[in-house]
């Protein structure tokens, strides 16, 4: 028996919403047998994405990664188990988000990561999210755990005006597990007015409080092939725009965020952050850390000198 079908992570009970209810006109459900011979294959999904990220007031060029792949999750320790298969109990199935963005700024470098990890067995909430972003002034860094209704969080920053904080977010969705839950069941995606914890690169970008506003969502269907997830108003005039494959397993084909960029412009002019798939391929990266193994970047595009 395989491990999904061994147990039932009842430590993370997913947060209801009255608003939280499925769009009527997304694509069919697939069948078990299907989604485990994808997610269970022992290989990661990985995309990268040519990147327009606004930043002090400009639109600056770079590339985007998003990788996708299951993992045994321990809901005790919420760390990736040492022994996935322990029989014991207590580990979850998983699917983690890892996105990168990589982008330079005049003459000096942003390298952004996040992290989410999100049960495959019941409705998200995901378990945890760790975010960080390093520059040439500094890193921040961001780690939220699930709890009973909501998550307590630990936030490191180099700028004394946002310090050193620990905190409590209470019944909210991530806005950075909307990645997953669309892989996993575009179907169930929140509708409506719902409450949400933005985007921790938006946060850190835009130096906001970390705390969860209120926004409209709504899945549209743009054709036959193609799927967009809106998030409207997020509190502060801001629109995340997510477009996905209509048929599973629902590959992200792009996204666009737009908000005011309000660091170097007086007044603040809305400025358009855009992603598009380049490249995919799936494979167990992990596997491939030798010199040799840097000819399979060019299957994402990437440089195989970096």
């Amino acid at each position: 028996m395989s491990i999904l079908g061994k147990f039932l992570p009842l430590l993370f009970l997913p947060v209801f919403f009255q608003c939280d209810r499925p769009d009527t006109a997304s694509a069919p459900l697939v069948n078990a047998k299907q989604f485990s011979e994808y997610w269970d294959s022992g290989l990661a999904e990985i995309a990268t994405y040519d990147l327009s990220q606004a930043r002090y007031g400009k639109i600056h060029k770079g590339i985007a990664t998003l990788i996708f792949v299951h993992e045994g999750f321990s809901g005790k320790k919420q760390v990736k188990s040492d022994s996935p298969d322990d029989p014991s109990g207590g580990i979850i199935p998983v699917l983690k988000l890892n996105m990168t963005k990589d982008f330079l700024t005049g003459v000096y470098p942003y390298k952004l990561m996040l992290s989410v990890f999100t049960p495959r067995t019941s409705l998200p909430s995901s378990i945890k999210e760790v975010a960080s972003i390093q520059e040439w002034c500094g890193t921040t860094f961001l780690q939220m755990n699930r709890k009973e209704n909501g998550y307590d969080f630990v936030s490191y920053s180099y700028f004394e005006s946002e310090g050193d904080k620990k905190g409590r977010i209470e019944n909210s969705i991530l806005e950075d597990e909307l990645w997953n839950r669309i892989r996993l069941a575009p179907e169930k995606l929140p509708q409506g007015k719902i409450r949400i914890f933005p985007s921790a690169f938006y946060l850190r970008f835009s130096h906001r409080d970390l705390a969860s506003v209120f926004a409209e969502a709504k899945t549209e269907i743009v054709d036959t092939r193609m799927n967009r997830y809106i998030i409207r108003n997020l509190g502060w005039d801001r629109t995340l725009k997510i477009e996905f494959e209509s048929a599973f397993p629902h590959r992200i084909l792009g996204w666009e965020e737009e908000y005011p960029d309000s660091d170097f412009l007086s007044p603040a002019q809305k400025l358009v952050t855009k992603a598009t798939r380049r490249g995919f391929t799936r494979m167990a990266y992990w596997e491939k850390h030798f010199p040799p193994d840097r000819s399979l970047r060019s299957e994402l595009r990437l440089s195989t000198n970096e």
